[in-house]
């Protein structure tokens, strides 16, 4: 009985350990997580470079988007719990964040991401031209290059990088000022 004590014991003062730890890198006691989900979410059956085909037999094209990036792993995993088309025809899917900051409390962070950034950001020739000047796609390609350079995208850790992000983030930017929709940033 005086054995068991202890080991009870030495596991909970283990766990308060870990626990404290973990609040003075973080400023929580336990690790946090974000799931956001898709409202009606559509599996997808087949991804072409021009179409992505549901289940219900629809051909959904990305908007701003010629070619799909639907050789990329990082593209198929958005697409692996389904998508949601949104009223202004803009495709969303679902993706995994890589945890960037120890100081993040958020551990485990599943975030809607717009499936023609992400295509646009890793395949910018993808981008349909008669859209986006060809200056601008040199642009983010050139920007992709830098971002990424050497390193790989993230489907071998199964999670969205910052660097995929950033990419994203000049491709929403791009989209809207061709679009003439102001940045908020």
């Amino acid at each position: 009985m005086a054995h068991t004590k202890r080991v009870v014991k030495f596991f909970v003062y283990a766990l308060l350990l870990c626990s404290g730890c973990h609040m003075l890198r973080t400023g929580s006691p336990i690790p946090l997580w974000h799931l956001e989900s898709l409202n009606s979410p559509l599996a997808v059956q087949e991804i072409t470079n021009q179409f992505l085909l549901l289940e219900n037999g629809q051909k959904v094209t990305l908007p701003m988007i010629q070619r799909i990036a639907a050789s990329q792993p990082l593209f198929r995993m958005a697409t692996e719990q389904g998508v949601e088309i949104q009223n202004d025809g803009e495709v969303v899917g679902l993706v995994w964040l890589e945890r960037n900051c120890g100081n993040d409390p958020c551990v485990w962070s599943r975030v809607r991401i717009n499936l023609s950034d992400l295509s646009g950001a890793l395949e910018p020739d993808g981008i349909d031209p008669d859209k986006l000047s060809i200056e601008t796609i040199q642009d983010l390609k050139m920007r992709a290059e830098l971002l990424i350079g050497d390193r790989q995208h993230s489907p071998r850790k199964g999670k969205t990088t910052i660097w995929d992000r950033m990419l994203m983030r000049h491709v929403r930017r791009a989209f809207n000022a061709a679009n003439g929709i102001k940045d908020s940033e």
